[in-house]
C-alpha cells in the first residue's frame, strides 16, 4: 500500500499556517522586509512620523516561486514585531478602502498565529494586543509627563502579550474604569496627544473607548462585537454606541452613500496606524495580485491605495507581490506615474536550487512520516534529480513539487509490476486531499463582502 502523496500540497491558501521554510531559499528577500519593519521600530514611542515613503513589489519570474509562503514565512518572523494583515484582493474599485478596512479588521480579529508566551495572552486577538498596547503606553505617557509612579510606568510600558493579563489586576482594573468614563482625564489625554502631533479623523476619546470596550468588556459579546462593527465601519446601534462611549459625531449612519462610507474607512485605516505610534507597525500585504488585472479600473484602485497609504498612513509598510508578467502588462501599466514613484525598487523571488530542492523533498518525506522503504523507492540513486535540475535550470518551487509528485507516483507504480504514464490525479483522490486541507483548516467563517 503507497501512503499518500507527501508533495501534493503546493499552494499555499492562508500564509499563517506555514511552519517549514527550506534554508536560504528567499531568504535575502525576506531579510530585507524585516529590516524595512525594524527601521519603523527604531524610535521611541509614540512613533508620531514613523514612514516607509515607498511600497515593496516582491515579484515571481512566473506563478509558483513562493509569494504567499513568503508572506508566511515574514509573519512567522514578524510575530511580536509587527501588527500582520494580508489584505485578499478587493473586487469593487468604488469602496475599495471599505473591503481593506474589513479584511484589516478580521485579520486583527484573528489570534496570534505564532504567539509564543503561555497563559491567558495565549488566546489573545492581534487586536487585544493592539488595545493593551495602545491604552497602557497612553496612559504611561500622559503618567510621565505629570511626573507619575515610575513603577506603575514601568509596567505599563512592558510587552503587550504581557499586559493582556493586566485585565484581572484589581488596581490598573479600578483605574482605568474609573477614568475611561472621566471628562476631565479624556480631556487631557486629547490635549496631550494633540501636542506630540498625533491628529485623528475620530475623536481620541471615542478610539480609547473602543479599545477599551474591546479589551476589557469582553464578558459582553454584544458590546465586543459593536465595537468591531464600529472599526469596520458598519453602523452601531444608538444604545450600543451609548454604552461604549462612541461620540454622536464618530458614529456611522445608516443612510451614509458608499463613498462616504468609502472615505471614511480610508481614515479609520489611517487612524489605526497613528496609534501604531504607541505599539509596534502594521506590515500590510497585498497578496494575489493577478486579480487586479481583470480589469484596469481594478489596476488602477490598486495604484490609488498604494499611493494613499506610502503618503498619508505612518507606522506601516506596504509589501506587494505579484507575477512579473501581469505585474508589467496588466497592473504596473495601468497606473499613473504618480502612483508608481510610490514604489520601491523590486525585489525578485528565485528559483529553487538542487541542494534545496533536495531539503524541501526530505522535509516532505519526514513531515508525512513516510517509511524508509517507500523514501528509498522515491530516491533511488538520486540521478533523476540531477537530470530535473539540469532540464530545469529555473525551476519554481511549484514545479519541482509537481515534479517530485510525478516520481512518487512512478516509484509506488513500480512496485506494483507496471508503469502509469498518465499523470492525471484520479477525481477520488483529488476530492480526498480537499476534505484532509478542510479538515486541518481552522475554521474563519468571516464575511467576505467581495464574495460575489
Amino acid at each position: 500500500m503507497v501512503s499518500l502523496d507527501p508533495f501534493a500540497d503546493d499552494i499555499v491558501y492562508d500564509p499563517r499556517r506555514v511552519e517549514y521554510s527550506v534554508p536560504g531559499l528567499n531568504e535575502d528577500v525576506a531579510n530585507e522586509v524585516i529590516a524595512a519593519v525594524d527601521a519603523l521600530c527604531r524610535t521611541e514611542r509614540p512613533r508620531v512620523a514613523a514612514r516607509s515613503p515607498k511600497a515593496l513589489p516582491v515579484l515571481s519570474p512566473r506563478a509558483g516561486f513562493g509569494k504567499s509562503h513568503l508572506v508566511g514565512v515574514l509573519f512567522q518572523a514578524l510575530s511580536g514585531r509587527a501588527t500582520l494583515v494580508n489584505i485578499r484582493p478587493f473586487e469593487d474599485p468604488d469602496t475599495r478602502w471599505k473591503s481593506i478596512l474589513m479584511r484589516t479588521v478580521q485579520e486583527l480579529n484573528f489570534p496570534d498565529r505564532y504567539a509564543g508566551s503561555n497563559g491567558e495572552a495565549d488566546a489573545a486577538t492581534q487586536l487585544e494586543l493592539f488595545a493593551h498596547g495602545v491604552l497602557s503606553q497612553v496612559v504611561a505617557d500622559l503618567l510621565a509627563v505629570n511626573k507619575g509612579n515610575e513603577k506603575t510606568i514601568a509596567t505599563l510600558r512592558r510587552p503587550a502579550r504581557e499586559l493582556v493579563g493586566l485585565k484581572g489586576n484589581r488596581q490598573w482594573r479600578g483605574y482605568l474604569d474609573k477614568h475611561i468614563v472621566n471628562k476631565s482625564w479624556i480631556g487631557r489625554m486629547e490635549q496631550r496627544l494633540a501636542r506630540i502631533g498625533i491628529s485623528m479623523h475620530c475623536a481620541p476619546a471615542t478610539w480609547l473607548k473602543v479599545l477599551y470596550g474591546y479589551a476589557y468588556r469582553d464578558d459582553d459579546w454584544s458590546l465586543r462585537q459593536s465595537c468591531l462593527d464600529w472599526l469596520q465601519c458598519d453602523p452601531v446601534d444608538d444604545e450600543e454606541a451609548d454604552a461604549i462611549g462612541i461620540r454622536p459625531a464618530d458614529r456611522v449612519r445608516v443612510d451614509q452613500a458608499a463613498g462616504e462610507l468609502n472615505d471614511l474607512a480610508k481614515s479609520r485605516v489611517l487612524d489605526l496606524c497613528r496609534l501604531a505610534g504607541f505599539f509596534r507597525p502594521f506590515l500590510f500585504c497585498f497578496d494575489q495580485t493577478e486579480t487586479y488585472g481583470k480589469s484596469p479600473e481594478l489596476a488602477r484602485a490598486l495604484g490609488t491605495v498604494i499611493m494613499d497609504l506610502s503618503d498619508e498612513a505612518v507606522n506601516q509598510l506596504t509589501v506587494i507581490t505579484a507575477n512579473l508578467g501581469p505585474w508589467e502588462k496588466r497592473l504596473r501599466e495601468q497606473w499613473e506615474e504618480a502612483s508608481r514613484d510610490r514604489l520601491n525598487r523590486p525585489l525578485m523571488l528565485k528559483d529553487i536550487t538542487p541542494a534545496q530542492g533536495n531539503a524541501l523533498a526530505e522535509h516532505r518525506l519526514r513531515v508525512f512520516e513516510v517509511s524508509d522503504e517507500e523514501a528509498e523507492r522515491f530516491r533511488g540513486d538520486g540521478r533523476w534529480m540531477e537530470e530535473l535540475f539540469e532540464e530545469n535550470p529555473e525551476m519554481s518551487v511549484r514545479l519541482f513539487l509537481h515534479e517530485c509528485s510525478r516520481r512518487w507516483r512512478q516509484s509506488g507504480d513500480a512496485t506494483r509490476g507496471f508503469r502509469n504514464d498518465d499523470t492525471r490525479t484520479p477525481l477520488p483522490t483529488l476530492f480526498g486531499r480537499y476534505v484532509d486541507v478542510v479538515s486541518a483548516t481552522p475554521r474563519r467563517l468571516v464575511y467576505d463582502r467581495d464574495t460575489l
